[in-house]
């Protein structure tokens, strides 16, 4: 999950990003089924939460950022910092969150995989659905779901928030 929220442009300017994403994609293809890294972009709300495509591999990774987000007219970008869209959609395509006919969700604590999946994202600092995260992340906890979550911080802003989900696992 890449963080697309107008605090985080200097970043994608600088190369900071691209520079963080080429750290991580080649670990996490080795420990993928199919070598490959699903991608989103976030920002606030759902409407900036979108699935990149295609995924990250080893052959197209070095200039991904640019190419597939940056240059993707097709990605909301410059929003304000939410992370509860993007870890529900991440959720729902891993399997591990099913929708009802009726529009509700439920956990599931496993996706059918066998495998526990972890969830990267990539962001400049603080959140501004910081409770909703809180929530979100303490459901599922309690559904036990087979998913970690690792925030990578890049950048100079304040992270006190992200900082304060360890209270969840005491």
């Amino acid at each position: 999950n890449v963080d697309v929220s107008g605090s985080a442009r200097g970043l994608f300017s600088s190369g900071q990003m691209q520079a963080a994403f080429e750290l991580i994609v080649p670990l996490a293809i080795n420990f993928d089924d199919n070598q490959s890294l699903q991608v989103f972009t976030f920002a606030s709300g759902d409407e900036y939460t979108t699935e990149i495509t295609p995924d990250a591999t080893a052959n197209n990774y070095s200039d991904y950022i640019a190419k597939n987000i940056i240059n993707n007219p097709n990605v909301k970008k410059w929003g304000g910092t939410d992370y509860t869209p993007v870890l529900r959609e991440n959720l729902i395509r891993l399997g591990f969150i099913k929708k009802s006919l009726f529009g509700g969700l439920k956990f599931v604590k496993d996706n059918g995989s066998g495998f526990p999946a972890l969830i990267v994202c990539y962001t400049d600092g603080s959140n501004s659905d910081h409770a909703a995260t809180k929530k979100f992340l303490k459901e599922c906890q309690d559904a036990e779901v087979q998913a970690y979550f690792l925030f990578i911080g890049i950048g100079v802003d304040s992270f006190r928030n992200i900082l304060d989900y360890g209270d969840l696992y005491s």
